[in-house]
């Protein structure tokens, strides 16, 4: 006959007696207090401790304006609000001559240069509404006889290369003047030969075109260091019978008002 078991020995719907459970409980209770006890004194430790607490450092956002450094290029900024367009025959072409009286003259409808000091100058008051960079990159297009060999001949990739990297002033236009500029004692011999008479006059040559080519030789001879001298020089270039009309240039005189005074005086004799 099998044993009699107690109601306290009797399973449980777990297969668990009452007893059994009890242990078991306890046993999960005992490892429960095993555990908190010691996750408790790691916390205490970190309390007295916190270098045992990783740190993540968080800067805050610096309240003091601080200078940003500059930034350095060598490409001209672009000038915004000035025109880009490049349209050749409307710019203009330099086609040195030194043989040329004339600097400055319109042939099929486009500016041809002959001098290089006319054609910088040309450039620098382009400068004043078209973007310098559309300037700077287009310029080659515009060399014609001597400027355009040279350009193609005698400058190497890294020389070109710089005068599409430089400024206008110091890339192309110092470029130029260094090798096509009118040497002084040619540009003073040439002024001095040079007259304005009443043949000029009657044959509608005008006094202020003249004027300003010789107002160029007098700046490249370096004869005139000084802005009246070098009107004076043109004034002295003037024959006698029309230099009477024409005040004599002073200190105080400009090349607007110098100018002006001659195209008034062209205009009545002519």
């Amino acid at each position: 006959m099998p044993p009699v078991l107690s109601k306290m020995d009797s399973p449980t719907s777990f297969g668990l007696s009452p007893v059994q459970k009890t242990e078991m409980m306890t046993c999960i209770h005992t490892a429960i207090e095993d555990l908190r006890m010691e996750v408790m004194p790691s916390k205490a430790n970190q309390k007295k401790n916190p270098r045992l607490i990783p740190q993540i450092n968080i800067t805050p956002p610096s309240t003091t304006a601080t200078a940003t450094p500059p930034v350095t290029s060598t490409a001209p900024i672009f000038d915004a609000g000035k025109a880009s367009n490049w349209v050749n025959s409307e710019i203009g072409y330099f086609f040195p001559d030194p043989t040329r009286d004339e600097h400055v003259r319109m042939v099929e409808g486009a500016l041809f240069f002959s001098n290089a000091l006319a054609f910088v100058n040309h450039l620098r008051a382009l400068s004043a509404f078209k973007n310098e960079n559309t300037i700077r990159l287009n310029i080659y297009s515009c060399l014609r006889g001597e400027a355009l060999e040279w350009f193609i001949s005698e400058l190497s990739q890294s020389e070109r290369e710089k005068l599409r990297s430089s400024s206008l002033e110091e890339g192309w236009i110092e470029t130029l003047m260094k090798r096509f500029k009118t040497p002084p004692s040619h540009a003073l011999k040439t002024l001095k030969r040079s007259k304005y008479n009443w043949g000029d006059v009657r044959c509608q040559r005008s006094l202020v075109m003249w004027a300003h080519n010789m107002l160029r030789l007098a700046q490249e001879s370096n004869e005139y260091p000084v802005a009246w001298q070098q009107i004076h020089a043109v004034w002295d270039q003037i024959e006698i019978p029309i230099r009477g009309n024409v005040n004599e240039p002073s200190s105080g005189t400009t090349v607007a008002s110098f100018m002006e005074e001659l195209d008034g005086w062209y205009n009545l004799w002519r």
